[in-house]
């Protein structure tokens, strides 16, 4: 994983998701046939490309069994206050790499 998607929330949240999804013996057809959606939009989201609607999330989250604590944790480690902090958490990061 990579700096930018290190930072992505999207990114981070597909990646467990398709992680959840190859768990349960799920295909991505599988999953866009169960929730009427297109086989892309599930490759999308899986790859951090695509912001669901929320209605779509919560059908996604209860078909996977996927707890909401888990997207409010991963949800409070993207949260930033402000964009400043972000980029001064990102800053350090690469400060540190450089040691």
């Amino acid at each position: 994983m990579n700096d930018f998607e290190k930072d992505n929330f999207l990114y981070v949240l597909g990646e467990y998701y398709k992680k959840q999804r190859i768990a349960k013996g799920w295909t991505q057809s599988e999953v866009a046939e169960a929730l009427n959606m297109s086989v892309r939009a599930i490759q999308q989201f899986e790859k951090g490309e695509l912001n669901l609607a929320i209605s779509r999330f919560v059908e996604l989250t209860e078909l996977l069994n996927v707890p909401y604590s888990i997207v409010e944790e991963q949800f409070k480690t993207y949260s930033y206050h402000s964009f400043q902090e972000q980029v001064r958490e990102v800053t350090n990061r690469k400060e540190k790499k450089k040691r």
